[in-house]
């Protein structure tokens, strides 16, 4: 144990003097003439070292800290303090963009405006330095020049799994074996390329499997009493769905729901209000329709007899009409000609 301690400090003590040598070596060369007055004078200097060396090697690359940043400080243009972690299911560019750069990966601010970064991890040390990655204008197509340089093999890429991990749950092997059966060239690139694809992956399995649904933004809550239409729209898909509304929603959309597909995830289709809507409206729409042509008939003998014998018809008819058979759209139309009437 006290051996490996030893050898721990060693290794430790070495690459200090590396970095110590590098770092003098790199400011001598290229610093500033503040850097390497600074270094002279006995500053560590290590953060302007580092920010130097970054403008330089990677210009359009900003330095990630967990430091909060406004933009009216100086170090807006220099650091970066948003939320960014390694993407679980990168879009294509990404991935073309980080395979031009040997050790890097893509990543996203999951609390801010979700963009992507190409990140760069134990940058002169443990440093984190990423670039943002623009949205090409064409998307680019699955199929395309990015993936033809890679092996597609479930075998090998299991086996490099075992390697590193030893043990491959039931989980993870179910899903790298439907990924390289069934899955998309984009799915398979990026889980040979050690990112998680969770969401891509039950996103395609899903469209597959059950087709109209996809995983949930948000966590979706059994409904107390859902309408008649959402009830009978839940039963024609499975047994074991539910009707469900987003836990925090805005808007009364309901949702068809499944809980544990692949044993973890909830996967939810939007229920369409729509046939019920129209379907009321139709029927109103028969009813009115129906109703003109006695009316217009009866406006009309009506105002024959008002204007030879000069009685006003319109009361007397509607008393020996049963107001029990005469509709509210009728009604409401000889209330109207018995206003007319002149």
């Amino acid at each position: 144990m006290n051996n490996l301690d030893k050898t721990d400090t060693v290794d430790v003590a070495d690459k200090i003097q590396d970095y110590d040598r590098q770092k003098g070596d790199w400011i001598s060369t290229y610093g500033s003439e503040l850097l390497r007055a600074s270094l002279v004078a006995g500053y560590t200097s290590d953060r302007r070292y580092v920010e130097e060396r970054v403008k330089l090697e990677h210009p359009d690359f900003l330095i990630h800290t967990h430091r909060s940043i406004k933009k009216t400080d100086a170090d807006f243009l220099i650091y970066i303090d948003s939320s960014i972690e390694k993407s679980d299911s990168p879009p294509a560019y990404c991935l073309k963009a980080c395979s031009e750069i040997v050790g890097s990966y893509c990543s996203e601010d999951r609390w801010g405006d979700k963009d992507y970064y190409l990140t760069i991890d134990n940058y002169l040390g443990e440093n984190k330095i990423v670039k943002k990655i623009i949205a090409p204008t064409e998307v680019i197509e699955a199929k395309s020049n990015l993936f033809e340089d890679v092996k597609l093999d479930s075998k090998e890429s299991n086996l490099s799994i075992e390697e590193n991990n030893n043990i491959l749950n039931s989980y993870e092997s179910d899903k790298r074996d439907w990924i390289f059966d069934f899955g998309s060239d984009l799915l398979q690139y990026s889980i040979v390329s050690n990112y998680e694809s969770d969401i891509r992956y039950v996103s395609e399995r899903a469209a597959i499997e059950y087709p109209g649904f996809h995983p949930s933004e948000s966590q979706h809550q059994r409904t107390d009493s859902p309408p008649e239409y959402c009830l009978k729209a839940c039963l024609r898909e499975d047994l074991e769905s539910y009707v469900s509304q987003a836990k925090f929603h805005l808007h009364d959309d309901y949702y068809i729901t499944i809980d544990n597909f692949l044993g973890k995830h909830q996967i939810v289709k939007k229920i369409d209000e729509l046939p019920r809507t129209t379907e009321v409206k139709s029927l109103h729409q028969q009813e009115t329709k129906s109703q003109l042509p006695k009316l217009f008939a009866i406006a009309t003998i009506a105002s024959l007899y008002g204007f030879i014998w000069g009685i006003p018809l319109f009361s007397t008819l509607t008393q020996h009409l049963s107001p029990a058979k005469i509709s509210p759209a009728r009604q409401a139309m000889l209330h109207k000609l018995s206003v007319l009437q002149p």
